[in-house]
């Protein structure tokens, strides 16, 4: 099937099968090499779907497709069935041969670079084709894009979610442009017709946060990162929620602040509603809220800046994600 494409089909390709496993300089410089000898010419890249691969044949034709992009080369990128060989009649016209590159560039290896990245020696990274969009390479982020991962952001209102998780998906965009993410807001999703007659009463509450976690795992099924921002109060609720995601790819922040941080913070006005008594079941006020016993990452937004609680979760979910799931894991406070 053709991944990528920005060339007519019809023009004459040059051709270059392999798995790609990852695409390093040694590939890159045999492809330039044969397009400074015909620099009219598109290539025609083959991504062999093998079975036992650290990457995915789609991980890896995107990888390349970063390549191309950045260099501005014309061609076609195509997966296909692994092969065992390549054959032909006799007299077709096809050209075949091997492309002689320097003795340091052929020493680069694929398997050698699977090997870094597993024990984690970061000089693999100087080595692959495009050294910026490196992080596609690692370990955990093909995990992320394989599954998806799902961030839930719980805490009491006003506690500080919706602009940690704002920030977050800011910081995720400008460093790591090739992750999707999708964001899922309590108050943004109580005002559009998915969720605005949903009521306030427990059973209401809960309901409407089972609903949102299976709405996250839809998303996560597509390799999405879901930043998701609820009060979601309930211990137990919350164990429903981790069950419908996965465990493999619920990430759970614990978001805190004091009493009176969270009052004076209070945007919409809703401490001062259950002062005047307004308000009688406000989480965290006159309501209760059930702190989470193991979460991956406890972010006090009171005693520290949102900067450093940001960069709190991504180290935490990209350097051991899968680690935030374990219920002997102890929480990273910050």
């Amino acid at each position: 099937m053709i991944y990528y494409s920005n060339v007519d089909s019809t023009v004459p390709h040059m051709v270059f099968i392999g798995r790609w496993s990852p695409f390093h300089k040694g590939h890159a410089a045999i492809i330039i090499k044969k397009l400074c000898e015909h620099p009219n010419l598109p290539i025609l890249i083959l991504v062999r779907n093998t079975k036992q691969d650290q990457y995915s044949p789609t991980m890896r034709a995107h990888y390349i497709k970063t390549w191309m992009v950045e260099q501005h080369i014309k061609g076609t990128i195509m997966i296909i069935p692994n092969v065992e060989g390549v054959y032909w009649g006799r007299g077709v016209g096809y050209k075949t041969g091997i492309v002689e590159i320097g003795e340091e560039t052929e020493k680069i290896s694929g398997t050698a670079i699977r090997s870094q990245i597993q024990r984690g020696i970061k000089e693999w990274r100087a080595t692959v084709a495009v050294e910026k969009s490196s992080y596609l390479l690692s370990t955990k982020i093909t995990s992320i894009i394989k599954r998806g991962l799902v961030i839930w952001f719980t805490g009491c209102p006003s506690s500080g979610k919706t602009t940690l998780a704002t920030n977050l998906v800011k910081t995720i965009h400008k460093r790591y442009p090739h992750l999707r993410t999708q964001m899922l807001d309590g108050d943004e999703m109580r005002s559009n017709p998915l969720a605005q007659y949903v009521g306030f009463t427990k059973k209401d509450r809960a309901d409407h946060i089972r609903r949102m976690a299976f709405l996250a795992k839809m998303f996560a099924n597509h390799g999405i990162i879901v930043v998701c921002a609820f009060v979601s109060p309930d211990r137990a609720v919350r164990d429903e929620v981790k069950q419908i995601i996965g465990g493999r790819r619920y990430f759970e922040v614990y978001v805190r602040a004091a009493l009176k941080a969270r009052a004076h913070r209070d945007a919409k006005g809703l401490y001062r509603k259950a002062v005047r008594g307004e308000i009688l079941n406000l989480t965290g006020f006159n309501a209760p809220y059930e702190p989470p016993l193991h979460p991956a990452v406890v972010c006090d937004t009171d005693k520290m800046t949102m900067p450093i609680c940001v960069e709190s979760i991504l180290k935490a979910f990209l350097t051991d994600h899968e680690a935030a799931a374990r219920i002997d894991k102890k929480p990273t406070r910050v």
